[in-house]
């Protein structure tokens, strides 16, 4: 049996072999490395002179989670150009899967910073959306979210406007932009 194994194989078993193994190795090779965090000084950083003394701090060593999207810019620009080494902090950037990995990392003491979308402090507090109930803080606020409606030139000449152009009547507002939804499907349906 053990002779018959590896001397009588047909194409078919041999290319159904050589087809796993390949299949195997390529997806070995993109297998994403556990631990993708920022590592050591940038050639930048070691040259920035220390303004504070680590020694004078109550915790030198921090280590900021962060959700590889816009909102991890700032860490990810003062970690390369030596912003927390000029002010005596040794800090670890460490990726996070999720917003929900990054909340839990500092309610869990694995993070000592994150940045985390808004309601995600409020829902800690409460103990709300899954969240362990924590007693969390917003330290800062790094931006309140560039979310916008961007309106085209048939949604300006059907009549809608701004918001703020309602004076606070966002009720006349969702009603005139449902009337231009509506409109806009009888149009799709039956043409113009």
């Amino acid at each position: 049996m053990k002779d018959r194994f590896f001397n009588e194989w047909n194409r078919r078993e041999f290319l159904q072999g050589i087809g796993m193994a390949a299949a195997g190795m390529t997806l070995s090779a993109c297998g994403i490395n556990a631990d993708r965090s920022a590592k050591g000084l940038t050639e930048e950083a070691a040259a920035v002179k220390q303004i504070v003394d680590s020694g004078t701090l109550e915790k030198p060593n921090l280590t900021i989670g962060y959700v590889p999207v816009n909102d991890c810019a700032p860490f990810a620009i003062a970690w390369k150009k030596g912003f927390f080494r000029k002010y005596g902090l040794n800090v670890k950037l460490n990726r996070e899967a999720s917003w929900a990995t990054s909340r839990d990392g500092v309610i869990f003491g694995r993070l000592d910073a994150s940045p985390v979308v808004s309601g995600a402090v409020t829902n800690a507090r409460i103990g709300a959306e899954g969240a362990r109930h924590a007693p969390l803080c917003a330290a800062m606020t790094i931006h309140r979210h560039g979310n916008a409606m961007t309106m085209n030139k048939a949604m300006w000449d059907f009549g809608l406007r701004p918001w703020r152009e309602y004076n606070g009547n966002l009720e006349e507002f969702g009603k005139q932009f449902r009337a231009f939804l509506q409109v806009s499907q009888q149009k799709k349906k039956f043409g113009p």
